[in-house]
């Protein structure tokens, strides 16, 4: 598991704006990271970073969503 966002490994904290959290997806991709997932607590997010949201559902598989979770798998 890696943290989102991250750096070194560790968890940087939310991103200025969805093209930077759009970016750290894109370059964990490239390390290997196949899934996404979003907690409940971290729904905020799909909201705050709405480009972000636009992103992931038109680039991701949506393997499933509950009211606990949502995960993503990357195309």
């Amino acid at each position: 598991m890696v943290p989102f966002l991250e750096r070194g490994g560790e968890y940087w904290g939310p991103p200025d704006d969805a093209a930077e959290a759009v970016d750290c997806l894109r370059r964990l991709r490239g390390e290997g990271a196949a899934w996404l997932v979003v907690a409940w607590p971290a729904f905020w997010w799909l909201d705050q970073y709405g480009g972000f949201d636009r992103h992931l559902r038109t680039n991701c598989s949506r393997l499933m969503e509950c009211p606990h979770g949502v995960v993503f798998e990357s195309r």
